[in-house]
């Protein structure tokens, strides 16, 4: 069965699934260290564990969208033939706002709610950087045209 847009094979789109989910770890990990710092008190090791444990959680969200919900807009996208790399940063946009709202009606949320247009504004870019660019280094790992 031939695909309905070209892309550069099953593996490159594999790897594409594997690298672009990173994206948001790394962005929040850093964004947490940059706005909240790691914690010291124990030393290297300590800043290390942070910084682990932090980037597998956040991982674990990442990878579970990714499966859920990223496979599924990619065979849209591919049926619909869309290769906007501003489409797919806004897929993955998306993506990462469902799978914020998902992990916060189950979680309870991520501590304390803060509703202040100020706190949305922030926390709607830090999704967009997350998703966004996820989106778009799927996009530009997955398909062999540039955008």
């Amino acid at each position: 069965m031939k695909p309905s847009m070209p892309h550069r094979g099953t593996s490159t789109v594999l790897v594409a699934f594997v690298i672009a989910p990173l994206i948001a770890p790394i962005v929040l990990v850093t964004l947490k260290g940059v706005s909240e710092g790691f914690d010291r008190s124990h030393g290297p090791r300590g800043t290390f564990a942070d910084i682990a444990v932090g980037f597998l959680m956040f991982s674990l969200f990442a990878y579970s969208a990714a499966i859920l919900l990223g496979i599924p807009m990619f065979l849209i996208y591919q049926r619909r033939k869309v290769r906007s790399l501003l489409a797919y940063a806004l897929g993955g946009f998306v993506i990462s706002l469902i799978t914020v709202l998902a992990v916060s009606s189950i979680t309870g949320g991520f501590g304390r709610a803060d509703l202040s247009a100020a706190a949305f504004g922030q926390s709607a870019l830090v999704l967009f950087l997350c998703g966004g660019t996820s989106g778009a280094v799927f996009r530009l790992l997955a398909l062999h045209d540039k955008a």
